[in-house]
């Protein structure tokens, strides 16, 4: 049995060290493994907020008995896939905005997430990604088969220049990874950067959902090396001490 109590100790030691402005939260969707480190630490989403509005679309049209149109698979594909901003202002209007938004977060069963107007300035925690990605990941949660299978596979579609974070945890023998990242610069921290990355690998005996948020990052490089390395540690904690 994994000491979940160690690996977040020694993960919170990892953060610590590199500055603190970083959270991490890690469920194991096949044997219930969960750590969380500042895991109700709010952080700005940046387009990883984009899973959340796509998911918030499609509830709504599940509740009208109807699919996306094909104009929302396109805004969604872009969204997730090249991150097109454009794109996911036409859906967020289209879910009526913060309102909407907030509506379906219900639903999702989110506790910590406060949609802004602006929706890259919503706000958000670790557990709540992990929350969100359950969510729209499991058989018995509120998207339909149809719907979960085009969003997850837009997620495994990111392109190569936006694939890391989750994606670093993955090794040769997962069959499947998900991931959408997001960074932004934050002008009222002096121009440092918020970046952070969710998703899910699927292994062998595991199912792993994670998200990883921070911010005050120098630049989108050094955020990138910093989410990297907390995963790589993670993922690494807790493999090691898996059996």
């Amino acid at each position: 049995m994994i000491d979940t109590a160690a690996v977040e100790t020694a993960l919170s030691a990892y953060i610590d060290a590199r500055g603190g402005d970083a959270a991490i939260a890690v469920y194991d969707r096949t044997t219930g493994t969960s750590v969380s480190v500042r895991g109700s630490a709010e952080f700005q989403t940046a387009s990883i907020v984009k899973v959340d509005i796509i998911a918030a679309r499609m509830l709504q049209r599940q509740a009208d008995g109807e699919s996306l149109s094909s104009r929302e698979k396109g805004w969604a594909e872009a969204a997730i896939t090249a991150s097109d901003n454009d794109s996911a202002t036409a859906l967020f209007k289209a879910i009526g905005g913060r309102s909407g938004l907030a509506a379906a977060n219900t639903t999702l069963g989110l506790m910590e997430t406060t949609p802004s107007s602006s929706w890259g300035m919503t706000t958000t925690t670790v557990d709540d990604q992990v929350r969100l990605l359950n969510a729209v990941s499991d058989t018995d949660g509120p998207l339909s088969a149809a719907n979960r299978a085009l969003l997850q596979g837009w997620m495994a579609n990111v392109i190569d220049e936006q694939r890391f974070g989750v994606t670093v945890g993955a090794t040769s023998t997962a069959s499947a990874v998900y991931v959408k990242v997001g960074w932004v610069d934050l002008d009222d921290e002096g121009g440092l950067y918020a970046t952070n990355s969710v998703g899910r690998i699927v292994e062998d005996d595991h199912d792993w959902v994670i998200a990883v948020l921070s911010d005050h990052n120098q630049s989108l490089g050094t955020g990138r090396t910093l989410i990297d390395g907390i995963v790589t540690t993670a993922m690494g904690l807790l493999r090691s001490s898996d059996g």
